[in-house]
């Protein structure tokens, strides 16, 4: 057993990654989002060129909701790349988790305060103040009048974040793609002698299970009261 400075020491060690985690997470994501709107897939894919043409010339509307949706897409494939990682876990255990009661409920924790952190700063808040940067930066204290006029802004994309994650996500959930895929892995590779292998992944897998798909539906949850 490590001493009692050591459990210090790694307990310090996992808040400060966790504030990191959550600090600089949004940044990639908020970067890649900016990206994701009909006119950079234009000029970065040119196949899709007339795409965007027929999208562009549907109105205005049409042209919000499809950007509307990528966004939500970018940010739901950034939270599942996390949520899935284990990461979450490996600081709760250096964070003084010892029972597997302990590692589940404070992950499940952490999992939640990410994705609240991850929907307001990386979508809401980071998008707004791309869009009123320069106000800001020419009046500081004006912030929280900036972001009060601008977070209305983001309502379409939040919409269609929450429709995408209730309708598809959920049900990918319930259908265990992962698990069943790990699972005909394990039976293909049966004739190699190795299967083992896959079979720790879907243990690993079926463990996390549980905190993970909390973690998502009383996000959703907590979202749709809001």
């Amino acid at each position: 057993l490590a001493s009692r400075f050591s459990r210090k020491v790694y307990a310090a060690l996992a808040t400060f990654a966790v504030a990191m985690l959550f600090l600089f997470w949004t940044i990639p994501v908020a970067f890649v989002q900016g990206l994701a709107t009909l006119k950079n897939l234009g000029e970065a894919l040119p196949f899709l060129k007339p795409v965007v043409d027929n999208i562009e010339a549907a109105g205005p509307s049409r042209v919000h909701f499809v950007e509307g949706t990528l966004s939500s897409w970018t940010l739901i494939l950034f939270r599942n790349l996390t949520l899935n990682s284990g990461i979450f876990q490996v600081l709760a255990r250096y964070g003084g988790a010892l029972t597997h009661t302990q590692i589940q409920a404070r992950s499940a924790g952490l999992m939640m305060l990410f994705q609240l952190l991850m929907i307001l700063l990386a979508s809401l808040i980071a998008s707004s103040l791309f869009d009123t940067l320069k106000q800001i930066i020419d009046q500081p204290l004006q912030l929280p009048v900036l972001l009060a006029s601008a977070l209305p802004a983001q309502s379409e994309f939040f919409l269609n974040y929450l429709n995408t994650t209730t309708v598809l996500l959920l049900l990918f959930d319930l259908l265990r793609f992962l698990s069943l895929a790990l699972l005909l892995c394990e039976k293909c590779c049966c004739c190699l002698g190795c299967p083992e292998f896959f079979s720790k992944m879907l243990d690993s897998q079926n463990v996390f299970k549980l905190p993970i798909r909390t973690a998502r539906l009383l996000g959703t949850t907590t979202d749709r009261v809001r």
